[in-house]
């Protein structure tokens, strides 16, 4: 997403496709399909050497699938990634084991990630022979054991089995393994998230330490915001399979752009009982990779969506009426269910009284809630219009019904341009991009309306 000069490592349209349920009966057969998750789809990052770049998302977002293609522990279904100017994906078996030697990787689960069967002394001895560092197993042994004093455990660790260590310990032997090669570059994948608090301060204190002293580069992929704003130089916030906004620590927690970036760090607890800050909502759970939504993918749940050029209104009513379309349009609206409630709190069922109390619930008491104001007359119309085609059956008419309307937008028609904000991050959303382009003037956003949802 950034061109930087003379990258440690450079990924450009890096991408990971994962075909569900596969297997050579259903390619055989005509009636059924393979569908395609887009675990990562199109990521560009370069890291500079000697930085760390903390890697922020949802669960689910592909955040751990991008970390394990740039070691090649996965192969890229499309993309590039350069390593000191050479290309990984096309390395032979002699040169991916050169490159394993100078990037390694720290697992989420420090149990997961070391076998059961070799001592910590096996652990950390066996990547240095196969990577002929060390002319001896003495000297090799002898630097296990500065390792282990290294992160802070001692030689009487050499002996023992993961089972016989606490999970901060595991996790204390999983960096001395990654450090037993002498590596430059480290993918560190949530290696505090299954640990207690205390014990997750202590190692994150240790990388820290260590990456001053061997100089290391980093990407610290993580989903807890509140770590990666004291470990990181750089910031990219992954959303889907792709990135949303890259920049450096300060300038996005202070500034953020990107709309998923606000509503991220309006997450973060303030231990502060004085402090007032807004939190802002994100409906919905992150749509799914098979079929992800089209323009720009965070449209569905974002909370600046851009109205229409033909809309009148205000953006929260906006928002709402096309929220109700979305879910119109998803079947997520239950008419039938709205029936069954008024029946039991004894009130009138008939179709009117559903489309009254499917109006309150999606649109009126929501825009009330938000803003303190009723949802103007013509909007009120064009809502029961097409509630009352959904509760008659006619889904695409009321779709329709509402579209005409002007319940359309660039957002989920065109996909976001990268841009660089005055802050220097980069992002890619409509608010921060030319929406027109060669688009008719007419269809081009007021600076206004602009303004007022920035």
């Amino acid at each position: 997403m950034s061109e930087r000069a003379d990258p440690l490592l450079d990924v450009s349209g890096l991408t990971k496709h994962f075909a569900q349920d596969d297997s050579l009966l259903r390619r055989l057969r005509p009636d059924q399909s393979v569908r395609t998750v887009k675990a990562v789809d199109g990521v560009d990052l370069a890291i500079r050497d000697g930085e760390t770049v903390g890697l922020v998302g949802e669960s689910g977002c592909g955040k751990s699938t991008f970390g394990r293609l740039v070691l090649r522990l996965l192969e890229p279904t499309d993309g590039s990634i350069r390593y000191r100017g050479r290309a990984v994906d096309e390395f032979d078996a002699a040169a991916l084991r050169e490159y394993r030697s100078q990037a390694q990787m720290i697992f989420q689960d420090p149990f997961g990630s070391l076998n059961p069967r070799y001592t910590v002394r096996k652990t950390l001895v066996e990547p240095m022979a196969v990577h002929d560092i060390g002319d001896s197993t003495t000297e090799r042994v002898g630097r296990a054991t500065e390792l282990l004093e290294r992160v802070r455990l001692g030689p009487e660790y050499l002996d023992r089995h993961p089972h016989e260590l606490s999970g901060g310990q595991r996790q204390r032997v999983a960096i001395a393994r990654a450090l037993a090669v002498e590596p430059d570059f480290i993918v560190a994948d949530e290696p505090t998230s299954a640990l207690d608090v205390s014990v997750q301060v202590e190692i994150l204190d240790l990388l820290g330490e260590l990456r001053e002293e061997m100089d290391l580069t980093l990407l610290f992929i993580t989903h807890d915001l509140s770590v990666v704003r004291h470990v990181s130089d750089r910031i990219a916030v992954m959303y889907l399979g792709n990135l949303v906004e890259v920049g450096e620590t300060e300038a996005v927690f202070s500034n953020p752009s990107h709309p998923y970036t606000q509503a991220l760090l309006s997450s973060i607890p303030n231990p502060d009982p004085s402090a007032t800050s807004e939190r802002i909502p994100l409906e919905g759970d992150v749509p799914t990779p098979i079929d992800p939504p089209s323009g720009c993918q965070f449209h569905p749940r974002c909370p600046k969506i851009l109205p229409s050029e033909e809309w009148a209104h205000g953006q929260r009513t906006w928002r709402e009426l096309f929220r109700l379309r979305t879910r119109l349009a998803g079947g997520d609206i239950d008419p039938e269910a709205m029936r069954e409630t008024l029946r039991e709190a004894g009130e009138r069922a008939d179709d009117d009284a559903v489309v009254d109390a499917l109006y309150r619930n999606h649109v009126a008491d929501r825009v009330a809630n938000a803003t303190g104001e009723s949802v103007p007359d013509p909007v009120a119309t064009v809502a029961r219009e097409a509630l009352s085609a959904f509760v008659a059956g006619e889904r695409d008419g009321a779709v329709g019904r509402l579209e005409a309307a002007g319940l359309t937008t660039v957002c989920e028609r065109e996909e976001p341009e990268l841009a660089t904000t005055e802050h220097g991050s980069e992002v890619r959303c409509h608010l921060h991009s030319d929406v027109a382009g060669d688009r008719p003037e007419s269809a081009k956003l007021r600076e206004r309306d602009r303004e007022k949802i920035l």
